[in-house]
Parts: structure tokens; C-alpha cells; sequence
């Protein structure tokens, strides 16, 4: 079982970064529909959500001074790199006993 503690907590980390990434979105759309609007037009399917990572990246939510949004992409950063140390952590004890 406690081999998969690891795998558990990334999971975890994985839905709570999710969930956060959705209410961001519902955020997004209200607060902006215009762009929300300029995001479906162009997007795969009908969805936003495709284009909204290129967005973030250099395009108008780039450029906001947003709280929610910041605050977001801080997460997103501190989430994926305490997953990269509980995958590196959980290889190397795979790798050393």
C-alpha cells in the first residue's frame, strides 16, 4: 500500500488542479465573453479550452492584469513541479530497493 501513496497524492494534485482550471474557466467566461466567444469560434469542436493554454501564453489573457488568473498559473507551476518530485522521488526509490 505504500507504494501507492505517491501515485495517490499525484492523482489528488491532478483532480484539485482540474477543478481549479474549471471554475477558472467559468471565471473567464463571465468576467470576458467577448474573448470567451473568440476562443470557441476558433477552437476544435466548439471549445474553449483548446485554445485557452495559447491564450495564457500570448494572447489576450496574456495580457490582463488579473488576480485569478495569476494566482492560477502560480498554482498550475507549484502543482506540476510537486508532482515532478513525487514521480522522481517514487522512480528513484523504485530504482535503489
Amino acid at each position: 500500500m505504500t507504494n501507492y501513496i505517491g501515485l495517490i497524492i499525484v492523482m489528488l494534485l491532478l483532480i484539485l488542479q482540474n477543478r481549479y482550471y474549471l471554475s477558472l474557466c467559468k471565471y473567464l467566461v463571465q468576467q470576458h465573453p467577448n474573448e470567451w466567444q473568440k476562443l470557441t469560434q476558433n477552437s476544435l469542436d466548439g471549445t474553449a479550452h483548446a485554445n485557452l493554454a495559447e491564450s495564457f501564453k500570448n494572447g489576450f489573457f496574456a495580457t490582463i492584469d488579473d488576480s485569478k488568473v495569476t494566482r492560477f498559473q502560480t498554482f498550475k507551476r507549484i502543482n506540476l513541479l510537486i508532482i515532478a518530485a513525487i514521480s522522481a522521488a517514487s522512480l528513484a526509490t523504485a530504482f535503489l530497493f
